[in-house]
């Protein structure tokens, strides 16, 4: 096998693709919707996607850029849909504190997820929401129901599956009568929290609990796929062990700005997995990447790994198309926006239909004088060429008959 070298700006996942994943395909099963963002990654900013001519105005050069694949786990588009995502978020959060929350399920779990990955994504998602807002409920706590942006992660550094759940929860809530409540400090609280986190009592053993009481409902109404080799009693016997260890459930500081979570769950939303910036080099088949070794501080260190268990690894991370993995509960749910904006207006914000969110604008640049150039043509794609040829092609056979 012809082995690609790629170096600094070369060394990408959209050239690791070009020549590695005909290859990979030959001899993996690839699912559907995994071939699918392959095949918009291999293209993406390519005539096959078509694209628009720019022009300068000042020396008449003119170029041609071609139009994203915008797949949610492509770096290569991700750098404008990460903007547009954060503006959005921006323009509807209300200004109150906020803490940032991280929900880990045992690495024991990580075989079921794997053939379960959609309805384990529900019921993580699911369990996370009801622990939050439950505990929130009690006038002990706060008595009042707060906003949670929850975001799916399902890697780590290394790109090994990890799946956790960050969650983005407001400093306080609306109680039934719409008023907002401020967090009651308390030094059983943890950093500050509006309840407990750590211990069976506190929001790790209630998420542990609520996850666990769905996973084996699941298994008993036989809905839950199962690992070779594993039987019903197998799975019960390890669910019931992994009640009785403690999980890891993490509570940052309050942050009174929501924008640095904000943007750190951004990466996790677009651009997938890994992005360009990442990936040093590709020689003889290896692919060498920074990550975070958590065994050394999270210092940035060089990894390596062969380029198919890369690509393999890569295509763990794509979610299912249509599986949401951004969602929003309490006074940040679709159906609540009533209640967002009393939120908002106990914060002096507009309502978020009157908040104007900005528009994010490609500038091209000239080559030649360095000025932003004027987009006046598209340029049409590939399959739009090959149609038109088509069409062209049958209106002159027709002509002839």
């Amino acid at each position: 096998m012809n082995h690609i070298n790629l170096y600094d700006k070369d060394a990408t996942l959209q050239n690791i693709l070009k020549h590695y994943y005909p290859i990979y395909e030959k001899s993996n099963k690839i699912e559907e919707h995994v071939r699918k963002a392959a095949f918009k990654m291999i293209n993406c900013r390519t005539e096959f996607f078509g694209g628009h001519k720019y022009i300068c105005p000042d020396c008449g050069e003119t170029k041609i850029v071609y139009n994203p694949c915008h797949h949610r786990s492509c770096p290569e588009c991700s750098s404008i849909a990460k903007q547009e995502w954060l503006n959005k978020q921006m323009g509807r959060l209300p200004n109150s504190g906020y803490f940032h929350a991280v929900f880990t399920i045992p690495s024991e779990l990580n075989k079921y997820f794997m053939i379960n990955r959609s309805i384990f994504t529900d019921i993580l998602f699911d369990a996370v929401k009801e622990s939050i807002t439950g505990m929130a409920a009690n006038p002990e706590f706060l008595g009042a129901e707060p906003g949670l942006l929850s975001v799916l992660h399902t890697w780590g550094s290394a790109l090994p599956l990890h799946p956790h759940i960050h969650t983005l929860i407001t400093d306080g809530g609306l109680d039934e009568n719409g008023k907002w409540m401020k967090v009651k400090r308390s030094k059983n609280n943890d950093k500050g929290f509006f309840v407990p986190v750590k211990g069976e009592k506190g929001l790790m053993g209630v998420f542990k609990g609520k996850l666990m009481y769905k996973l084996i409902g699941l298994l008993f109404k036989n809905k839950l796929n199962l690992p070779d080799n594993i039987f019903k009693i197998d799975a019960e016997k390890e669910f019931q062990l992994l009640k009785g260890i403690s999980w890891n459930v993490y509570i940052e500081e309050k942050t009174n700005s929501s924008k640095r979570v904000i943007m750190y769950l951004a990466n996790y939303v677009k651009g997938g997995s890994i992005g360009n910036s990442r990936i040093k080099k590709v020689e003889n088949g290896v692919v060498h990447f920074y990550y975070r070794n958590s065994k050394n501080s999270r210092r940035k260190e060089m990894f390596k790994l062969d380029v198919f268990e890369f690509i393999r690894r890569v295509f763990l991370h794509i979610p299912d198309k249509g599986k949401k993995i951004v969602r929003n509960h309490g006074i940040f749910s679709n159906n609540n926006k009533i209640k967002l904006n009393k939120a908002r207006e106990y914060f002096g914000q507009l309502a978020v239909e009157e908040v104007e969110i900005k528009e994010i604008k490609r500038e091209v640049k000239c080559n030649k004088c360095g000025k932003s150039m004027l987009n006046y043509c598209e340029v049409e794609s590939s399959r739009q060429r090959i149609e038109r040829e088509f069409i062209e092609k049958v209106s002159k056979l027709k002509y002839i008959a």
